[in-house]
């Protein structure tokens, strides 16, 4: 079966490229035989790893079928040219990609985010089943978030949700053609991870305010000047907006904490460095599933997550599955200081709850769980589609 994949502009240690490559590969053992479109712009992001699977890669220009920014009067100026430069680039591209695959038997076509329109409308032309992938809530869905929904309801139109809230966001809970199916973290682990005494905190995440890393360094300044004792903090991520990372450097500066508080930057180690720490605060405000969480867990530390989002997803899929929590919840930042002050203090303690997320995670986001349910989604969806011909 081939099948046509689209994919965005994003990191290649990205959440949505880690989850796309684990079920990559694991589809092509099942027999999949992939087709990349890439984005121009990233394509030095994505091409060496897929390249060097033997894979066939396809740059195009194409971008987010969505509203172009507009938070600066320059932004503003500029908004409507780029707007329809958008939609402009778009249709070219997909007429493009229509006309290489007409001929190449692809059996559906499947975007890895929700916010790309390219591979829907390319599938209109070759007349094959679409699959939205979609990671996000979104906020600037065009025309709008019903209209986005509307046309995920439209014939040999499927979607993989990667939580049940980002489902019920875009209320397609009763809609038979959509799927919620976490994504794969880690291949399934049978023993729990051996004991590391962590001797430091860790935040896995870009500096940007939509991963909370200025919620966290709010509540570490808090916590580092209270007590005796103070764990380090690690941030492991590269620098998305320089004037936050300003921003927080001078807080810590303020508080004498610069030395307790380490920017690392882009880390190709990170499952290494979530092993060797205390705790990993998982801070985002909005978050479709979040990696960081079910990762840290999966090498057997303990998870400090802000209860919200998909963080409180995978709470809750914790609190059903085990009947007791599997990491320390939180809402507000006094809320974040005391479970640091926790994991200081008795972090023997946390060891069932260590287990129990273990447990947790290897149950819900396996790579091999993952894999299997969106073959056998495919599947369904080709035998939906011969049924509905046969009408």
């Amino acid at each position: 079966m081939k099948v046509l994949y689209i994919l965005n502009s994003a990191p290649r240690l990205s959440g949505s490229f880690k989850a796309f490559k684990f079920m990559l590969e694991g589809l092509i053992e099942k027999g999949i035989e992939p087709l990349i479109v890439v984005p121009r712009d990233s394509v030095q992001n994505y091409e060496n790893i897929l390249r060097d699977m033997g894979l066939p890669v396809f740059p195009m220009v194409y971008k987010f079928h969505g509203y172009p920014d507009a938070d600066t009067w320059t932004q503003r100026l500029l908004f409507l040219p780029r707007f329809v430069a958008r939609f402009y680039v778009n249709w070219r591209t997909e007429h493009r990609l229509a006309k290489m695959f007409r001929d190449a038997d692809i059996a559906l076509v499947h975007t890895n985010v929700g916010l790309i329109d390219v591979g829907r409308r390319v599938a209109l032309r070759l007349g094959v089943p679409h699959v939205q992938h979609i990671r996000e809530f979104g906020t600037r869905q065009f025309p709008s978030r019903a209209a986005f929904s509307a046309r995920l309801r439209r014939p040999s139109s499927y979607s993989i949700c990667i939580t049940r809230s980002v489902q019920q966001y875009f209320r397609l809970q009763d809609e038979s053609t959509s799927r919620v199916i976490y994504d794969g973290v880690h291949h399934r682990v049978d023993n729990f991870p051996g004991e590391v005494p962590g001797d430091y905190l860790l935040f896995a995440g870009i500096i940007h305010r939509t991963k909370g890393i200025d919620q966290v360094v709010q509540a570490y300044s808090s916590y580092a000047t209270s007590v005796a004792n103070p764990l380090p903090l690690k941030v492991a991520g590269g620098v998305a907006d320089e004037a936050l990372l300003a921003e927080l450097q001078a807080q810590l500066a303020h508080c004498g904490l610069t030395e307790k508080v380490q920017f690392l930057g882009p880390c190709t180690d990170v499952s290494e460095l979530m092993h060797r720490a205390r705790a990993v605060v998982v801070a985002s405000p909005v978050e479709g599933f979040g990696f960081c969480m079910p990762e840290s867990q999966f090498v057997g530390t303990l998870v400090i997550g802000r209860d919200i989002s998909g963080t409180h997803e995978q709470l809750e899929n914790g609190l059903q599955f085990t009947g007791q929590e599997i990491a320390l919840r939180y809402e507000t930042t006094e809320q974040l200081v005391h479970c640091l002050r926790m994991v200081t203090d008795g972090f023997p303690d946390f060891l069932p709850m260590r287990q129990r997320a273990f447990q947790t995670v290897n149950e819900f986001y396996s790579i091999e769980s993952h894999v299997q349910q969106v073959y056998q989604f495919y599947q369904d969806i080709l035998s939906n589609e011969t049924n509905q011909s046969s009408l």
